[in-house]
């Protein structure tokens, strides 16, 4: 199960970081600003004023990021059980990304919340969420497509 949820919150981490750096860059004219905001559970004074890349707060906030799609895909696969049709995979990575932005936004303390908010608006945030949840289901709608060998 662990290297199903490593494959499937790594595509979801990549589909909603794309994302944050879209319209991060729509906003502010700095696609590194919604990622550098993330880097606040470590440096909460800097991270949301820092707009260009930076290992210090583009790659912390992207590993934070990451671990933080594992987590969740790590509930979605044990749901998910390695066999769900698809309608189900994608009815599971739906109810994952929203119970992930009801405890990001409403159960978490500021302090561990992903920090995108200081960035971006609540309709990207609801486009965020959802490139995250397809990202979870991707790589398994995909495989079911692959003939077996």
């Amino acid at each position: 199960m662990l290297v199903r949820a490593l494959c499937s919150g790594s595509c979801a981490s990549v589909c909603s970081s794309v994302l944050v750096s879209w319209f991060s860059h729509r906003r502010s004219r700095a696609a590194a600003a919604g990622t550098n905001a993330t880097s606040h559970w470590i440096w909460p004074r800097q991270a949301h004023l820092r707009t260009g890349w930076s290992l210090r707060h583009t790659l912390t906030g992207y590993l934070i990021h990451h671990a933080s799609s594992v987590f969740w895909a790590t509930a979605f696969e044990a749901l998910r059980n390695g066999r769900a049709a698809p309608r189900r995979t994608l009815a599971l990575a739906s109810a994952t990304a929203a119970t992930a932005y009801l405890v990001d936004y409403r159960v978490v303390p500021p302090r561990l919340t992903p920090g995108f908010e200081k960035r971006l608006r609540s309709t990207d945030m609801f486009c965020i969420y959802a490139a995250f949840g397809a990202g979870l289901a991707l790589p398994w709608l995909l495989a079911r497509g692959r003939p077996k060998p």
